[in-house]
């Protein structure tokens, strides 16, 4: 260990090489056993600190080791060097209340081996009260904060980051396990019980872990904007006398709703307080329908309406990539905007055919007013259908079932408008379309934003996760649904599951060494790479993809 003490400020530098094993639950059970992985750790203290400052300590993380094969300039050695200046900073301006650690941990690839070996045996882990991990799941880009495990430090970054990009829909899907990733801040928060907040670059993944993730990659502005952002987060934390404590008292408290406006600002609150806005939308539309002169027997009839218009819509996209995956399969994944010329737009097309075919049908039979009634009904259905699923999510506990009430009450509040204008006699069909129309403007904003964030994030994640069902219909049904994409990057991948005598994966053994290779299998786009599945996932999900078995020394070397 090294002691400084420039300008007054301590500054003490720690390289630890620990061993350990730990069980861990990721995509399948395994343990994890590593030995001599490295941390190199820097603590910075104000000058004169107290024993309280010194006991109160905020951690910033990341990794400096690269996936095999990777050139590692997102993931992480951006981090890294944003760290480095952020060390060179804090140095000549600590803050007032707080000491810092910065923690440059070398095992991260490895799943998260080199973040347990600190959290669990170093000594400066007892002061650790909050802590900010740095990852990338692509190049450049806004920075988002997918998940933060307390309130306070919500407010804090919706207080402190200049240039917000956070989501409660990002940390509620991450959490859930749908994502087949993982981070350090897990394992910080397993097994050391503390507070984080976890920000990764999300753009360009298509690079990921690949000899494509070089220094050219990094956008214009990406390392500037968020280390500004960590200033501003620490500034808030360190400077507040008693604040990281507060967050420590209540690590898992991660009950707030928080999301930024476009990148301009950020707006949070609890919880409860989410809830009730949630619940007073769901009973202003109750009493909407209550007062409501449609029949129930009316919305019945339109929800049969929109159910055949929507049944068409998937038909004709589940049929789009059917017959894309049989014939020309994964035409969209370098050109992800394709997927809505391929799916949209057959989906609309059956959607709108069963809506014509009706109203075609109708017009022909009854009154305008008739079918402005149906107008009504239609609006009506589609609000229940909303009311259903807001309801549902809040039984859940689910923060994000507030973007299902801001679908709720917007067009809600256009369709008072409209009939009050036309209880006024100042009513027309222009009128209706245009008030219609702009009550929508804010729920598709919102709406789209979190859908260009999906797709820009998991169709290169899932793009790496192997071939666990057909990619051209996953995309199908999820942009028929508004979500996101499964898709393959590689092909010629062997099954496991063929060559192991017990099925259970606990048990799994190879059964027989695979045949030869008669045809080496073909790689392309530099996205596969070697890892050491055999024992790690269930072998019903795992794959290999042949290849000559590696120059592998017969005798260790002698010892000089």
């Amino acid at each position: 260990m090294v002691t400084a003490k420039p300008h007054g400020v301590s500054v003490e530098v720690d390289v630890q090489r620990p061993s350990g094993a730990f069980g861990l639950d990721f995509i399948a059970q395994f343990q994890n056993i590593y030995a001599n992985v490295t941390n190199i750790l820097v603590k910075v203290a104000p000058p004169d600190a107290t024993p309280e400052v010194l006991n109160n300590s905020l951690m910033i993380s990341s990794h400096y080791d690269a996936a095999i094969g990777g050139a590692a300039a997102s993931d992480d050695g951006v981090n890294i060097a944003i760290m480095v200046e952020l060390l060179r900073l804090f140095v000549l301006d600590p803050p007032k209340h707080a000491t810092l650690v910065f923690n440059f941990n070398g095992a991260e690839e490895t799943i998260m081996q080199a973040a347990h070996g600190f959290i669990t045996q170093h000594p400066w882990t007892g002061t650790i009260r909050a802590f900010i991990n740095l990852e990338a799941a692509g190049a450049g880009g806004r920075e988002l904060l997918f998940q933060t495990g307390s309130d306070e430090l919500a407010l804090a970054y919706a207080q402190g980051a200049k240039y917000p990009h956070a989501s409660i829909i990002a940390q509620e899907l991450f959490q859930s396990g749908i994502i087949p990733a993982d981070t350090d801040y897990r394992i910080y928060r397993d097994f050391g019980y503390v507070a984080g907040m976890d920000f990764a670059y999300i753009a360009n993944g298509y690079v990921y872990h690949t000899t494509l993730d070089d220094v050219s990659r990094i956008q214009q502005g990406a390392v500037q904007r968020l280390g500004e952002n960590v200033i501003g987060v620490v500034s808030q934390l360190g400077n507040e006398h008693g604040r990281l404590k507060k967050v420590s008292e209540n690590p898992q408290s991660s009950n707030t709703f928080f999301s930024d406006v476009m990148g301009l600002t950020m707006v949070t609150a609890s919880k409860e307080m989410t809830f009730i806005l949630c619940g007073g939308v769901f009973l202003l539309a109750v009493f909407y329908l209550l007062l409501s002169h449609v029949s129930f027997s009316e919305r019945l009839t339109a929800f049969m309406l929109i159910s055949r218009c929507f049944g068409a819509a998937l038909a004709s996209s589940l049929t789009v990539g059917i017959l894309l995956s049989l014939y020309a399969p994964l035409p969209w994944y370098s050109q992800p905007y394709l997927a809505g010329v391929l799916f949209l737009s057959p989906a609309l097309a059956g959607m709108l055919h069963q809506l014509a075919s009706v109203l075609e049908k109708k017009s022909e039979q009854v009154s305008p007013e008739a079918l402005w009634r149906l107008e009504e009904s239609l609006f009506e259905a589609m609000m229940c259908i909303w009311m259903g699923a807001l309801a549902i999510c809040m039984q859940l506990g689910l923060i994000s079932s507030y973007i299902l009430a801001v679908w709720i009450f917007f067009p809600l509040v256009g369709q008072m408008l409209c009939q009050l204008l036309q209880r006024l006699r100042i009513f027309s069909s222009t009128t209706y379309i245009c008030i219609s129309l702009g009550a929508m403007i804010i729920p598709v904003i919102h709406t789209m934003c979190c859908f260009v964030i999906a797709l820009m994030f998991f169709i290169p994640l899932l793009g790496r996760s192997g071939p666990v069902v057909p990619p051209d219909v996953v995309l199908s049904l999820l942009m028929y649904s508004g979500l996101w994409i499964n898709s393959l990057d590689f092909r010629g991948p062997d099954p496991i599951k063929s060559h192991l005598a017990n099925t259970q994966w606990k048990a799994a053994r190879m059964q027989v060494a695979p045949e030869e290779l008669h045809e080496q299998a073909e790689v392309y786009g530099h996205m596969p790479w070697s890892l050491p599945v055999k024992h790690m996932l269930p072998e019903d999900k795992s794959w290999y993809l042949p290849a000559a078995s590696p120059a592998i020394p017969s005798t260790s070397p002698k010892a000089k």
